[in-house]
């Protein structure tokens, strides 16, 4: 069973001892229907990483990675940071000691990815407008005009 909640953007699940692998479909369908920038496993509750919790945050991550939500690990024990550095899992996916250092992770990746796009975007328009003899600012309102026109 997991607890799962909406933490600014953030969905935040809380893991119990007695976890399955449905819980990591009740995650992925919370994350989705919340529009999450991220999700962050809470593993309080849990002494160490048993080799089926181990097994669950790596489907978690693959699946996330899947719809390109960010992953990460929350409140791990002095032995459960000792076995995902041993196991080299965190170089997968980061650990964070506190909820609002993850948030915080979260946001400034969402914050990068958006520049990233923005300037890949960018590129885009100058070699178009470049292409077409035009500024890049004319090339964008005629890119939308077009669109708009489509849409009609």
């Amino acid at each position: 069973m997991v607890h799962i909640e909406n933490e600014q953007g953030v969905c935040v699940a809380r893991l119990i001892p007695r976890v399955s692998v449905e819980d990591v479909h009740s995650i992925i369908n919370k994350a989705q229907s919340d529009k999450a920038i991220g999700v962050v496993v809470d593993m309080k509750n849990l002494d160490v990483l048993t080799s089926l919790v181990t097994g669950l945050l790596i489907a978690l991550y693959k699946d996330l990675k899947e719809i390109e939500l960010g992953f990460g690990v929350l409140n791990l024990g002095p032995e459960g940071r000792e076995q995902l550095e041993f196991s080299q899992l965190n170089r997968l996916f980061p650990y964070f000691d506190t909820l609002s250092e993850s948030i915080r992770y979260f946001k400034g990746n969402k914050e990068s990815l958006t520049l990233h796009l923005t300037s890949a975007t960018m590129e885009r328009l100058r070699k178009l407008a470049q292409a077409e003899n035009n500024s890049v600012e004319q090339t964008a309102i005629d890119l939308l005009k077009s669109a708009l026109d489509q849409m009609s």
